[in-house]
């Protein structure tokens, strides 16, 4: 299905659903206009959405003599978001119920107007890498389905031909097939800080921690080459969440010095050259629609760039195309460069 597709089955699916159900059968005979193949795509997404409603109408299960999330003595529940609340864009509508995973709540996301579900993880859970996990999600779709052998996974990225997916867990960077299969290792990622997987089979990854510059390995295996190295003379500690940029020959990088101030870096992978691009700026990533994005201060902001020429983004153009909290620092751009904002401590989509 194409994107211009997609768009006009979504938004006769939404139009429907807000209509009573009495009406949907006449809306829907106007909007499909005898198109049997759209009314067919429409309704298989209503659906779905219909599988959703009936999750969030569902009391959330709880084992006989389990305690709720919190620790709380079973059959008390104490709910920690009132109607109206606000969590980013969400607006929290009713509580649905607890059990020992955590609190569950019906909300609706007010930028797409959708009905979403909401599940608070107690702090204990939140803080468990080990409860981490890689899900993927066609965008077709609005079911996810969890990835086998990415447990504990952090700060996954795809391969170019978008059939592999690598990430970090347990100390090393490992890669697998989006349609399953054996996880490979092949690198050593102690305190793994991003990668991205270049057009040319080699990926740049970040193992983390004090003193840690990027580097270079086959997607294949082998041995990781170092391509920076952080500047003891320019207080930086380390070089974090690399991008390659189009053509593959430099890359975007974060520059985290002392006093955890960060940077926006970028390097020729043939000369080794590299220079500071923005600077009190974090979680750099190119957009192609020829802007640097880039956190600061909990503010997303977008400068030109050419990045064959690896210029100084343009001081003069900057743009606030959306404000987050003050946690906000990491930044994702889809292929079609729409961007998303993750909090600080959230670097990944999982």
């Amino acid at each position: 299905m194409n994107p211009d597709r997609w768009r006009q089955v979504e938004a006769a699916c939404h139009r429907a659903l807000a209509r009573a159900p009495a009406e949907r059968r006449a809306f829907l005979d106007e909007a499909c206009a005898g198109d049997a193949d759209l009314r067919r795509e429409v309704e298989s997404l209503m659906a779905q959405a219909s599988k959703v409603r009936e999750f969030l109408e569902t009391p959330a299960a709880r084992a006989p003599g389990a305690e709720p999330a919190g620790g709380r003595p079973a059959g008390e529940v104490a709910v920690a978001l009132s109607p109206g609340a606000r969590l980013g864009p969400y607006e929290i509508a009713a509580f649905v119920g607890a059990g020992g995973m955590g609190e569950v709540y019906q909300a609706r996301d007010t930028r797409l107007g959708r009905p979403v579900a909401i599940k608070v993880l107690p702090p204990g859970l939140a803080a468990d890498a080990e409860r981490r996990q890689v899900y993927v999600r066609d965008l077709q779709e609005i079911d996810a389905r969890p990835l086998a052998g990415t447990e504990a996974a952090g700060n996954p990225f795809f391969s170019p031909d978008g059939r592999w997916i690598g990430f970090g867990a347990g100390g090393k960077l490992k890669k697998v097939a989006l349609d399953g299969g054996a996880v490979v290792t092949f690198a050593d990622a102690p305190q793994f800080r991003g990668g991205s997987w270049g057009d040319d089979g080699t990926i740049l990854f970040s193992r983390g921690g004090p003193g840690a510059g990027l580097l270079r390995v086959s997607a294949g295996g082998g041995e990781p080459e170092e391509v920076t190295r952080p500047d003891p003379a320019l207080r930086e500690l380390d070089h974090r969440w690399p991008q390659h940029l189009p053509g593959g020959r430099a890359a975007l990088f974060d520059i985290t010095s002392e006093a955890l101030e960060h940077g926006v870096g970028a390097i020729d992978l043939e000369t080794g050259r590299r220079r500071v691009l923005v600077e009190n700026a974090s979680s750099p990533r190119w957009s192609p629609t020829g802007h640097l994005l880039f956190g600061r201060h909990g503010i997303v902001y977008a400068a030109p760039l050419d990045p064959q020429r690896l210029g100084q983004a343009d001081r003069g153009t900057w743009l606030r195309p959306y404000r987050a909290d003050r946690s906000t620092t990491s930044v994702e751009v889809e292929p079609r460069a729409s961007a998303s904002c993750l909090p600080s401590r959230d670097h990944a989509k999982l």
